[in-house]
């Protein structure tokens, strides 16, 4: 015949048992957590990414502007009779590179806010 266990070794192995579980449940929510923050933290660098895509063509941009500039500037030293078209050419050189710079701006503004997200999303994170 086999002896049951004793009552106060069935009590101790029900409380372990439970206290077993409550850890799995804590580890396995916190595990959710962690997947959430690093989708969160995903989806981040894929905007700043795409933010550093757009300053790159806004660098392009600029570059290509320069050579606009340097030529025009070429340009009007070879005769006055082009003065009148060099001015026109770099007034829009000019126009390409405000507008660039505006951009360049506004995707500052938006990286550092993605930053800013980013960098809450890590301390909650790292805070939970």
């Amino acid at each position: 015949m086999r002896a049951s266990p004793c009552p106060l070794f069935r009590g101790n192995i029900n409380k372990a048992t439970e206290e077993i579980d409550s850890h799995v449940i804590t580890i396995g929510n916190t595990a959710e957590k962690a997947v959430d923050a690093i989708r969160l933290i995903s989806n981040s660098v894929s905007r700043i990414d795409t933010n550093v895509s757009t300053i790159n063509v806004s660098l392009e941009k600029q570059a290509h502007a320069k050579t606009d500039i340097a030529s025009n500037v070429s340009v009007a030293s070879q005769g006055a009779e082009s003065i009148s078209d060099t001015i026109t050419g770099v007034s829009n050189a000019a126009s390409v590179t405000n507008s660039t710079v505006n951009d360049l701006n506004q995707i500052s503004s938006k990286l550092a806010e993605e930053s800013s997200l980013l960098q809450k999303e890590v301390t909650n994170l790292l805070e939970n």
